[in-house]
């Protein structure tokens, strides 16, 4: 379920867009707007007031209708109006296919909150991996995420990515969803993980091998050709590395 405190701001934000859409002469009133993104006219006091919160469904409907940004909408990153977005920017770990969500209408889209770590809060999500129960005292935000049918959210964390070793597909200052493995699976690892060691370090690089119990790890930017090798032995926590999600250009 979608924090109170996150509906209030994307409240906010739908309140904002629908005055310059109208400043501009795309919308004309209330009732047009209402019935082109599906919600009531009468609740539109409730949202100007704050009393009322914007269902993230209709947040993707004006998205849709109007050309709004759902990166804005949604999280307040970006311009107001987007290059026709309507979900988040999520590069799959496996082909797209027909049930993908990038098909699903903004009325069959569901919404999941999901904990998220910034760069300044990583230790708070370094201290997770020995200690789960840490994160109840964690302090960090929870990001809106469209979910994927068929995808298992229920682990899932979200980390910002710092440096460019990853680029493109994890470029600095993207978000990208991990996932805890458990250690007795560290030697059959493949793909890109986010490593934290008893030495303190922590970093995402993509495991190309295992051999003899160390880690065989290499960038992804080719300008960075760098290779790491670290020992099972030394690992404190592996996490696998998935979807993407790419915060529009300021």
């Amino acid at each position: 379920m979608i924090t109170d405190l996150a509906q209030s701001s994307i409240t906010q934000r739908f309140v904002e867009s629908y005055n310059e859409l109208k400043r501009l002469g795309r919308v004309r009133s209330v009732k047009q707007f209402a019935e082109s993104t599906g919600f009531i006219p009468q609740a539109w006091t409730g949202y100007e007031s704050g009393k009322r919160r914007v269902n993230p469904e209709v947040a993707a409907a004006a998205a849709k209708q109007f050309g709004l940004s759902l990166t804005f909408l949604l999280h307040g990153e970006g311009p107001m109006f987007g290059p026709g977005e309507t979900h988040n920017d999520v590069i799959l770990p496996v082909a797209p296919t027909e049930s993908n969500y990038r098909d699903l209408l903004p009325g069959e889209m569901e919404f999941i909150p999901i904990r998220f770590y910034s760069i300044k809060a990583m230790g708070s999500f370094l201290a997770t991996c020995q200690d789960p129960k840490s994160e109840e005292q964690a302090e960090g935000e929870m990001m809106i995420w469209i979910k994927e049918p068929g995808v298992d959210y229920s682990k899932a964390r979200g980390i910002e990515i710092e440096g460019n070793s990853m680029a493109p597909r994890y470029p600095h200052g993207a978000r990208a969803l991990v996932r805890k493995v458990t250690d007795g699976d560290w030697q059959h690892a493949r793909g890109v993980h986010a490593v934290s060691t008893k030495t303190e370090m922590f970093v995402i690089k993509r495991i190309i091998d295992c051999e003899n119990g160390v880690l065989v790890m290499r960038a992804d930017n080719p300008d960075m050709p760098q290779t790491l090798r670290v020992p099972l032995s030394e690992v404190n926590c592996l996490w696998k590395v998935g979807e993407a999600y790419l915060p529009a250009e300021r």
